[in-house]
């Protein structure tokens, strides 16, 4: 019985697509009895797709401080100082209060101020704790300056075989 290339290939490409699609997980729906398949889809994941994660993390964690330092600004004046709040008051060349254009009550906007400032603070601790646990599955202890070839070999960190390069190094 001859087996092709072409067939062991497309069989391991099946296979791959299979386990990624039963790896997809939502970290907010998991119940605590399902952290160990959690860990381990997380340890499955391609560690370029945990790069691209980070990066939009870090992005994400970026946009969210700012837009908290402009809500907390906002308080700030409303909570301290409002007499002094203004229509050409700005934060970062932004109008601060666009509301007041349209006419909106003080008392209003401080209620809409302090529940975005809330959601902003729980959405940047999401973000914090989904990048410390990223970098902590890439974190590898090891023991310093015992590093050999059979380490490397041995290591969990080697990348896992992809179909379509080996597919271009056989032809």
């Amino acid at each position: 019985m001859q087996i092709s290339s072409k067939v062991l290939l497309n069989s391991a490409e099946g296979i791959l697509k299979e386990r990624k699609k039963e790896s997809v997980f939502d970290p907010a729906s998991t119940e605590t009895g399902d952290k160990s398949r959690v860990i381990d889809n997380l340890l499955s994941v391609n560690p370029g797709e945990m790069q691209a994660r980070l990066m939009k993390l870090q992005s994400n964690l970026g946009d969210t401080q700012d837009e908290l330092s402009k809500e907390q600004s906002r308080q700030a004046y409303l909570q301290n100082d409002p007499q002094s709040i203004t229509k050409s008051l700005k934060f970062n060349d932004e109008i601060l209060f666009p509301e007041l254009n349209n006419g909106m009550d003080v008392s209003k906007l401080k209620d809409s101020v302090s529940a975005r400032v809330e959601m902003l603070s729980k959405n940047l601790k999401q973000i914090e704790v989904e990048m410390e646990n990223l970098y902590a599955l890439q974190f590898q202890p090891g023991e310093p300056g015992e590093i050999d070839t059979n380490s490397l070999v041995g290591s969990k960190t080697m990348n896992q075989l992809d179909p379509s390069r080996v597919a271009k190094l056989t032809k």
